[in-house]
């Protein structure tokens, strides 16, 4: 697959996960107040896995971006959100959430525990996390403490 074919791709998923993403009265009930929707996936591609964050505000443009930093230490990954940020570039003739993808590389299969904190760019500060499994097909996510996140995929199929 070429390269042009792969980042329409991914740009097909941010926009099917950013219409997801919508902030209505219902939805602020179903994610109890969520700011930010996650997913651990698989890139089918790359093999790597992959972090997929969408903010639950919806911007002018499609082109924000999440500010983050991500910091691991075997199986402990810790990921600050801080905030969004335009990206530059053309604004594009559609509204929608800042969105991050981050890959994470090819990990094997285990237990995983992911962090997600504000790093206090926000008030309160929030820390919310997940038990992340990867056997053989599945990548299970489970919450175990969460304020301000969602997970968008509990179970994730791989091939």
């Amino acid at each position: 697959m070429t390269m042009g074919l792969r980042v329409i791709s991914l740009m097909a998923l941010l926009f099917i996960g950013g219409m997801t993403a919508s902030c209505s009265e219902k939805d602020d009930v179903e994610y109890n107040g969520a700011k930010y929707n996650v997913g651990v996936l698989w890139d089918f591609y790359s093999n790597d896995l992959m972090i997929h964050i969408i903010q639950r505000e919806t911007y002018e443009c499609y082109n924000y971006q999440i500010r983050h930093n991500i910091r691991s230490n075997g199986s402990f990954y810790e990921i600050d959100l801080g905030g969004s940020y335009f990206s530059g570039g053309a604004c594009w003739f559609m509204m929608g959430p800042a969105h991050i993808t981050v890959p994470l590389g090819p990990l094997p299969d285990g237990d995983y525990v992911f962090q997600f904190t504000n790093n206090g760019y926000g008030n309160p500060y929030y820390m919310d996390t997940y038990q992340v499994n990867i056997q053989g097909d599945t990548i299970t996510t489970t919450p175990a403490f969460g304020e301000f996140t969602y997970a968008m995929y509990p179970v994730f199929a791989r091939p």
